[in-house]
């Protein structure tokens, strides 16, 4: 479970910055921006799980959280512990999310927020995850958003999550071993979503992938 607090450490680093020695960051607003990678794709043949973090809500806390099945570590607005933004838990499963306004989210539910929490209570791999999505299909969820996903099996995800239904996508299933998304799923309606769509972001965020590797 150590390695999986990488994604704890980047984000208090980010809010070590003294905001006026990242001016380009706040001037253009990055958004959220994450990706996953399999052991494949790493050096340690480890999952990677890593993400940018931007909300309206900058009073930010990390707590231990022991309301649940398994304790977990959480990123929170402050003063609110019933939702979860990132977060890892004693099994070693951990899940972040970037929103996702061209899913269709139920109108009934746990938002994005809760159901982070609540898997992080309950979920201690991939599959129980994908379980608890399966179980919470037929009633709904209010969640339009691309959760990624990874645990202490080496199993490493993303799942496009609308109200009533959702996409697996997995790392090792890919010619590099990652997979990166911002704030639009390949199955969400872009009809319904908030312009610019993020595809910019996405394809910077691949571009660099590319040179990288």
């Amino acid at each position: 479970m150590p390695g999986h607090l990488f994604l704890f450490f980047s984000f208090l680093l980010s809010l070590a910055i003294p905001p006026d020695s990242t001016p380009q960051i706040q001037d253009t607003l990055e958004e959220c921006t994450a990706g996953v990678a399999s052991g494949r794709a790493t050096t340690d043949g480890r999952p990677l799980l890593w993400k940018t973090r931007d909300a309206g809500a900058t009073n930010n806390e990390v707590i231990w959280n022991t309301s649940g099945k398994y304790p977990f570590v959480s990123v929170i607005s402050a003063g609110d512990a019933s939702s979860s933004w990132m977060g890892v838990n004693e099994k070693g499963f951990a899940i972040i999310n970037t929103q996702s306004s061209d899913l269709q989210a139920g109108r009934s539910g746990m938002h994005n927020g809760l159901f982070m929490a609540y898997v992080l209570r309950e979920a201690a791999t991939v599959e129980e995850f994908e379980e608890l999505l399966k179980e919470t299909n037929e009633s709904g969820r209010m969640t339009n958003t691309n959760y990624g996903v990874i645990d202490a099996t080496g199993a490493a995800a993303f799942f496009e999550t609308a109200g009533h239904e959702y996409w697996r996508f997995d790392a090792e299933d890919t010619e590099k071993g990652y997979i990166l998304r911002t704030n639009f799923a390949t199955n969400g309606d872009r009809s319904e979503a908030d312009p610019p769509y993020s595809m910019d972001r996405y394809l910077q965020t691949e571009q660099l992938m590319i040179d990288f590797y």
